[in-house]
């Protein structure tokens, strides 16, 4: 299945959804589920894995990078390109294409692969067009499923190091 990107098709409905922390169903639009972010909520690992728990098919970010040039004798071009880079490590983590829409920064289609279809310059007028294949019922990757458990196990495998480094010297 894939579905054609066009700007204002998919983020009318999008605005209109009525989830707050990304618990809830996704709202569907035609037959696919939708799970909104709001600008900084693409940078956090959780929020993304609660859409994908609860049925997101593709996930649509929305997001204001002005304010990175609000102080233009401060202008850093990197933060908008970081924003961004950070965002599509969302789509590779839960494996959902992720399409991205901006006002100043970086707008782009991400398959869940992290493959770019399209990106826009920062700071100028641009309108991409693509096709976003989405998925039938995607499979929850570890960490959509898991959540950050390789934090706990490194932490694990680091204290039984440390034991067995210790009991040696004794």
């Amino acid at each position: 299945m894939s579905m054609p990107f066009s700007p204002a098709p998919m983020i009318a409905p999008t605005v209109q959804a009525e989830t707050d922390t990304g618990t809830e169903a996704p709202p569907p639009i035609e037959k696919y589920h939708v799970g909104p972010q709001i600008c900084y909520e693409g940078l956090y690992p959780d929020f993304s894995r609660g859409l994908a728990k609860a049925g997101a098919d593709v996930i649509i970010n929305l997001t204001n990078d002005s304010w990175f040039t609000l102080q233009p004798w401060v202008w850093r071009p990197f933060e908008p390109e970081q924003h961004g880079f950070m965002t599509l490590a969302r789509a590779i983590e839960v494996r959902r294409p992720l399409i991205r829409s901006t006002n100043t920064g970086v707008s782009m289609g991400i398959l869940p692969d992290g493959e770019l279809l399209a990106r826009s310059p920062t700071r100028e007028e641009w309108y991409g067009q693509f096709t976003v294949p989405i998925p039938a019922n995607p499979p929850l990757t570890l960490f959509a499923r898991w959540g950050q458990w390789d934090l706990l196990m490194w932490g694990l495998i680091f204290g039984v190091f440390v034991w067995h480094s210790r009991r040696k010297k004794l």
